[in-house]
């Protein structure tokens, strides 16, 4: 597929963009955090920030229209901010909203260029969720969506097989997520993270494994002498696992959510970092998790083969008989803690880091406005 150009460009005239996303603030778990970065570092370009939920003052200096859903399922007004801002190409992050409707009729509409990253929300797992919801969804808007676009967007070569195998025809691209350097000033342990600790930060979902992990730990604990576990995050729906903690046999603790010099502490100051997820994209928790020299456990569905590969991770089980042995085996093993640390944070340094990945996206848009060629990253 070629590119398409607007043709409303002149030479020399700086592109502007949008950049769709359901939630930028603390709700959208990962996802601001993927797409607040690169629109600070799109030098040329101008983003534009589309959301039902902006990000706090002072996360980015880009314009924010913020857009209303609509009574009807998939439909919202960000065709105003579409329309009546100078867009010339539309990328939408995540699916099943109004956001997917307004840029396949932007796209129909005027013939310009659309990119969708799905985030690994089309995964076998998440896909079982709100399972008719999703078959509507898909039938009446988002296989449209998906195969009229210029670009879509996988996290990984697992996701891009994914998306094929679903039967997306489209060009698709494949970009990880990335990760800022840690700033380098010294931080003080918060007061509960006063023992060898195993971290979980982010959200409170049954999809991230927390019931599994909780009776993992019950099983674990006898054998891991003065460790405690630390769920930190918010609650993002119905869960059982502050009960299910109660009942645990081992030390848990919930240290809330954490953001800014709190979270930097954290993971500074933790043992290592646990993600027992059953679906992910790829998850920034882990990046950043490597950044900072965490030694990393977690489950296949994070996608991150690479990390295990380097040494900066080991896979565990979302059965909590498998993974109480790898907690054991691992959190016992004091050369492989400290190894895998300096594994994790040399990875991201070398393959994830936003600067990099932000000249990518620019080049892929640049590619898909008419003014560049193609980059090697996208198939098809």
């Amino acid at each position: 597929m070629t590119a398409r150009s607007t043709g409303g460009m002149t030479q020399g005239a700086c592109p502007a963009i949008a950049l769709q996303c359901e939630y930028l603030s603390s709700r959208g778990g990962g996802l601001p955090a993927s797409v607040l970065p690169v629109a600070a570092r799109l030098g040329g370009l101008k983003p534009h920030l589309v959301t039902f939920d902006p990000p706090p003052g002072g996360l980015t200096d880009a314009p924010v229209f913020q857009a209303k859903k609509a009574r009807a399922p998939m439909r919202c007004d960000a065709h105003k901010a579409l329309r009546f801002h100078g867009v010339q190409l539309v990328h939408t992050h995540g699916l099943w909203t109004g956001l997917s409707t307004a840029a396949l009729n932007w796209a129909q509409r005027t013939g310009g260029p659309t990119l969708v990253s799905p985030h690994g929300m089309l995964d076998g797992w998440a896909m079982t969720r709100s399972r008719w919801k999703k078959r509507a969804a898909m039938a009446l808007v988002e296989r449209r969506h998906l195969n009229s676009a210029t670009c879509v967007h996988a996290l990984t070569e697992h996701e891009r097989s994914t998306l094929r195998t679903l039967g997306v025809t489209a060009p698709i691209a494949v970009v990880p997520n990335g990760v800022s350097q840690p700033d380098p000033l010294a931080l003080s342990p918060p007061a509960w993270l006063d023992r060898p600790t195993l971290l979980f930060l982010g959200r409170i979902h049954e999809k991230k494994g927390l019931l599994p992990l909780i009776a993992a730990w019950s099983k674990a604990s006898g054998r891991l002498e003065g460790w405690q576990l630390a769920i930190a995050g918010w609650e993002d729906g119905p869960c059982d696992v502050r009960a299910e903690a109660a009942r645990c046999e081992g030390r848990i603790i919930f240290p809330g959510p954490l953001y800014g010099d709190d979270k930097q502490a954290a993971l500074t100051h933790a043992s290592a970092f646990v993600l027992p997820s059953h679906s992910e994209g790829m998850p920034i928790a882990v990046l950043e998790a490597m950044a900072h020299g965490r030694p990393v456990l977690m489950s296949a569905a994070c996608a991150l083969p690479e990390a295990v590969d380097a040494g900066a991770a080991a896979r565990i089980s979302t059965d909590h008989d498998a993974m109480a042995v790898s907690l054991t085996q691992h959190l016992n093993d004091a050369d492989w803690l400290g190894e895998a640390g300096k594994a994790g944070r040399k990875l991201v340094a070398e393959r994830f880091d936003w600067d990099k990945i932000a000249d990518l996206w620019r080049a892929i848009y640049l590619w898909a406005l008419g003014e560049a060629p193609r980059p090697a990253a996208i198939d098809g």
